[in-house]
């Protein structure tokens, strides 16, 4: 029981306390377990909940693998489930940062559409999955070979982090971190490998990173060539092209006026880097995890800076990579 602010009420004016579920803390789903996990009011144990957020997590990403096709009936949808193979024409990029968001989401992708990690086998029996109940085109079932991924993406799945610790003062290196926890979802017994990509947010002013993933030339397009935006004439200087990548990001960086621009360019340079790197790779998706709460604040902040109908990009977009017909990550 609670009051409503008053400590000298009376104990009939006091308000029942609501409560988190709805009728029981019986799971939901198996009608067996004590759950304490709830969802809308909706209670679940452990063992259903993972299951629930793989397979919700399958139904939202398995529409956008295959290719577009061009009529409704050739997909074959029903309630944006897709009851056909499931083919990219691309590998898989996955873009890590080390946060819970992105984390979530390799776990989710080595787990739904993979080989599951070595330390599966520490979880507990009733946590196991039945694979031959999921069907023959399920990924865990399908056969693979050498250097595939289950038969959906093409290659190897890639995971690729980009180390921001040059430009945060006494921050800490943490790409050998990174490695390890990318690695713990290798699997040599089954032959499932994911390719680590380390980066660095100065490679974006590196021009033998740019020559490496089929970039515009830096040395014509932005590193020979400055602009004097003080004079109306906007005439063309040669910049000194002696400075290293850290330094061109440092003096770009500096160079802007708010604290806002400052984070909207490094989140800009982040992205280009996955999108090129993810393009260099033939990748026909690119995945980035975030939370709720991050995504509303991108929202909110994008609307304050006037990205208007380009905020849609927040959850998924299209791109192509340049000066090339063939289709981009997603």
């Amino acid at each position: 029981m609670s009051s409503c602010g008053n400590p000298a009420t009376e104990q009939d004016a006091l308000m029942t306390r609501r409560q988190k579920f709805d009728k029981s803390k019986i799971c939901v789903k198996c009608k067996e377990r004590e759950g304490h996990i709830v969802i809308r009011h909706a209670v679940y144990c452990k063992t259903c909940f993972f299951p629930l957020v793989s397979t919700r997590f399958r139904k939202v990403l398995g529409p956008t693998i295959n290719p577009a096709r061009s009529s409704a009936k050739a997909a074959n949808v029903r309630g944006g489930r897709l009851r056909g193979r499931l083919e990219a024409p691309g590998s898989l990029l996955i873009a890590f940062s080390g946060g819970l968001g992105s984390t979530v989401l390799l776990d989710l992708v080595a787990k739904s559409y993979f080989y599951r990690s070595s330390n599966a086998s520490a979880a507990p029996p009733e946590a196991a999955e039945d694979n031959s109940a999921k069907g023959t085109e399920h990924p865990s079932n399908r056969s693979r070979e050498d250097g595939e991924s289950g038969g959906i993406w093409k290659g190897k799945p890639a995971v690729c982090y980009v180390e921001i610790a040059s430009i945060l003062l006494g921050a800490k290196d943490r790409t050998e971190d990174v490695r390890e926890v990318v690695q713990s979802y290798c699997d040599p017994a089954s032959k499932f490998e994911i390719d680590f990509i380390p980066l660095r947010l100065e490679d974006a002013f590196d021009e033998s990173w740019w020559k490496s993933v089929g970039g515009s030339n830096i040395d014509r397009a932005t590193k020979d060539l400055g602009i004097d935006i003080s004079n109306e004439n906007l005439p063309l200087y040669a910049t000194n092209s002696s400075s290293t990548p850290s330094e061109s990001l440092h003096t770009y960086l500096s160079s802007l006026p708010t604290p806002t621009a400052v984070h909207s360019a490094i989140s800009s340079l982040i992205r280009v880097l996955l999108i090129y790197t993810a393009a260099s790779r033939k990748a026909s998706h690119l995945l980035l995890g975030t939370t709720l709460t991050t995504l509303s604040m991108n929202m909110i902040s994008g609307i304050a800076q006037g990205a208007g109908f380009a905020m849609v990009a927040e959850g998924t977009s299209a791109s192509k990579k340049p000066h090339s017909g063939h289709g981009g990550p997603t």
